[in-house]
């Protein structure tokens, strides 16, 4: 049985993990805080590629839920999708071929400079929108990055400090887990998710820019297949939503978490004495966390594997 199959054994629930530094902040206030994508260690978080004159794969997954919406069959040629759902008006555009006398064109309100086309117009405007979505995701969305997998010598290394952190170990079936957007599985895949520029529409993730409110979700829910070890669980919640931002970094933004959402705390193999006693008296002696177990991870003696084993507490009431 490994160390997670035993949490889950010993709590009779299933669990869902945080991997942290070792910090006192949640036992303290109840508060965790929800990141900004542009906050996040992935480079790629919130950045979609652009498609000119064309359509990604999610276009026509859109297409077929609105041919499904509407009593069609979902299954129609992707020409027929196209021509039923993913087509802009008018057909014909006023391009500098058909239409030369139009070109060059001056639109003060979006350059000073003129458009010598209509292509590089929508390029103008595509690149407009992906701007606009990534500006728009780190100002409204947090995210609170979560994971199934319990037992990650990786993650204890690198989001829990070298294992000097602690393992926060969450019942999945809260009900605060189900609170604004919900919980969602990170989807592993080489290519970012796109904004696409077809026929005068832009589209991001398959949404039409103009019905993009709120942000789709699914931008926020791909990464390269080099992070699929973290099997990564994302709860969103919208940053206006937060009760608290840090005096010293009013970027960051707390929401409060139910204690009875904790289920234990993990302490890292290599947890410091004064790190480890700081949270047993915390959870001795408040009694929001009075059903908090605790457990530390061992070293094998055998293997290059964690043992977690479970420490006995002395409760308080103080609180």
């Amino acid at each position: 049985m490994t160390p997670h199959d035993m949490l889950e054994d010993a709590l009779h629930s299933e669990l869902i993990y945080k991997y942290s530094a070792p910090r006192l902040d949640l036992l303290k206030s109840t508060l965790i805080r929800f990141t900004q994508p542009n906050g996040l260690n992935d480079p790629f978080e919130a950045r979609p590629r652009l498609l000119m004159d064309s359509l990604a794969p999610e276009d026509i997954e859109s297409a077929r839920a609105e041919a499904k919406m509407m009593g069609l069959s979902p299954d129609l040629p992707r020409e027929q999708l196209e021509a039923l759902f993913l087509r802009g008006f008018p057909a014909h555009r006023m391009d500098e071929r058909s239409f030369p006398g139009l070109w060059p064109c001056h639109l003060p309100a979006l350059r000073e400079e003129p458009f010598e086309s209509l292509g590089e117009l929508d390029r103008f405007r595509a690149d407009e929108a992906a701007r606009e979505f990534m500006d728009a995701a780190s100002k409204e969305l947090g995210i609170l990055c979560l994971t199934e997998d319990g037992h990650s010598q990786l993650m204890w290394a690198h989001y829990a400090c070298s294992h000097s952190g602690v393992l926060l170990t969450f019942h999945r079936e809260h009900a605060f887990f189900k609170e604004g957007m919900g919980l969602h599985r990170v989807e592993y895949a080489p290519r970012r998710v796109a904004v696409t520029s077809k026929d005068g529409l832009f589209r991001i993730c398959g949404v039409r820019f103009e019905d993009a409110v709120p942000l789709p979700l699914r931008a926020f829910l791909r990464k390269h297949p080099v992070w699929s070890h973290e099997v990564e669980l994302r709860m969103m919640r919208a940053l206006s939503e937060s009760v608290a931002q840090r005096l010293d970094k009013p970027d960051v933004y707390l929401f409060p978490v139910p204690p009875t959402a904790l289920a234990a705390i993990v302490l890292g193999a290599r947890a410091s004495a004064e790190y480890v006693a700081a949270v047993r008296a915390i959870l001795s002696s408040d009694g929001r966390w009075s059903h908090v177990r605790l457990f530390e991870a061992i070293l094998d003696g055998q293997e290059m594997a964690l043992n977690y084993e479970e420490t006995e507490m002395r409760r308080g009431s103080s609180r």
